[in-house]
């Protein structure tokens, strides 16, 4: 009986043995590895955290600064119309500058193109209301309906950006 009792004896410590032998193993799991790089991880999840903050606030900012250009560019467009009286008032002969003007003024936006002439003068007259200078020509079978002259396509994507609030397909064409 008592060799009984010793085998099952040394059965329970070599298992004993075996599990201490288990515990005493380094672990290598991928979240032991993350604990020993925590003050890295949180460093570099800091520093993309304020670079996506300061890159929003950057191009927030832009955007406030073109859209305060774009409204000066539209004002100017509707101050050219104004361009005869104002040249009248100084004692010129209003002909005299149109014609250098109407060649160096090659890009105006169109806004819209309509089938029918009395739509398109009705679109006209809107954008006239808001103190824009617009153009209405004849293209084959359309009508388009256009805003401003601009010396190149520079300016007037300024424009353009304003203008796509309320007209989502219009773009930048020559003359």
């Amino acid at each position: 009986m008592e060799n009984q009792d010793t085998t099952q004896l040394e059965l329970f410590s070599k298992e004993s043995n075996f599990m201490a032998r288990k515990e005493n193993r380094p672990s290598f799991s991928f979240f032991s590895y993350l604990r020993n790089y925590e003050k890295t991880i949180f460093m570099v999840m800091g520093f993309l955290v304020t670079a996506i903050a300061s890159f929003s606030l950057g191009v927030k900012k832009g955007k406030e600064a073109l859209l305060a250009k774009t409204n000066a560019v539209l004002d100017i467009a509707s101050i050219t119309k104004q361009a005869p009286l104002l040249i009248k008032a100084q004692g010129l002969p209003v002909n005299t500058p149109a014609a250098p003007l109407k060649e160096t003024l090659n890009y105006t936006i169109q806004v819209a193109s309509f089938v029918n002439n009395a739509f398109a003068q009705k679109e006209a007259q809107t954008l006239r209301k808001k103190g824009l200078s617009v153009l209405v020509l004849a293209k084959g079978k359309h009508t388009i309906v256009c805003v401003g002259n601009f010396a190149n396509q520079d300016s007037a994507k300024l424009s353009l950006s304003q203008l796509r609030k309320n007209y989502r397909d219009c773009f930048i064409r020559r003359l």
